[in-house]
């Protein structure tokens, strides 16, 4: 057999996105190895963080990498976006 293991961890910890995902870690049994899950750090990072220094950008910069409001209605209609009202896109 198998010990298995598992956690719902946020990737928001090591990428500038904030997705959930399973993670699995499994031994078998008779190797009686052990695993202990790290502890992540909470980077509270954007994709702007990542392209540019947090002060490289000048506001008109910075539009090219904001919806515009056209495209937050696009989003704002979805059937995903409307049904899990956890999983928001910062603005």
């Amino acid at each position: 057999g198998y010990r298995v293991d598992w956690r719902v961890l946020n990737t928001r910890a090591v990428l500038p996105q904030q997705r959930e995902r399973i993670f699995l870690v499994g031994f078998r049994a008779d190797l009686r190895a052990s695993f202990q899950w790290p502890a992540l750090p909470f980077f509270p990072s954007s994709v702007r963080d990542v392209l540019h220094g947090p002060d490289e950008l000048s506001e008109a910069e910075l539009q090219q990498y904001s919806l515009t409001d056209h495209q937050w209605a696009i989003i704002r209609s979805l059937p995903h976006f409307q049904r899990d009202p956890s999983t928001r896109l910062a603005r």
